[in-house]
């Protein structure tokens, strides 16, 4: 995991989830995991536009970048329930770390939460 502010998230996954992220890690070019850290801060950005309107996590700009973080989940996780699983329960944690180690606010980490529930609601998973 990239630096020390995400050391934490390791207690999340299972020491074969990190074999297996690890690996990937290793696979990605560096350009590859810019271009990852880029999609999300783009993305993390478009939905604090969206929250600052007030707009509502079903509206369907919204539900765009549900849709988005959706895929970005799925290319981090590729289809691995287990590690999906271990991303699911750590953002639901998010809340109980101190403010100085999540990678982003608590407000904003709740919004997406709530666009990304109505998105596998609507998608039926």
């Amino acid at each position: 995991m990239a630096g020390e502010k995400f050391k934490w998230l390791n207690r999340y996954y299972t020491p074969e989830q990190q074999q297996i992220l690890e690996q990937r890690r290793r696979e990605m070019s560096p350009q590859e995991m810019v271009q990852s850290w880029k999609d999300w801060e783009v993305l993390l950005n478009e939905f604090r536009v969206k929250l600052a309107e007030g707009c509502n996590p079903a509206d369907p700009t919204v539900q765009k970048l549900a849709a988005r973080q959706n895929e970005l989940i799925q290319s981090f996780t590729q289809g691995d329930p287990g590690i999906f699983q271990s991303l699911k329960q750590m953002y639901e944690d998010m809340e109980k770390l101190p403010e100085e180690k999540r990678p982003y606010e608590l407000e904003l980490q709740k919004y997406m939460n709530q666009a990304i529930t109505i998105f596998y609601q609507q998608k039926g998973d």
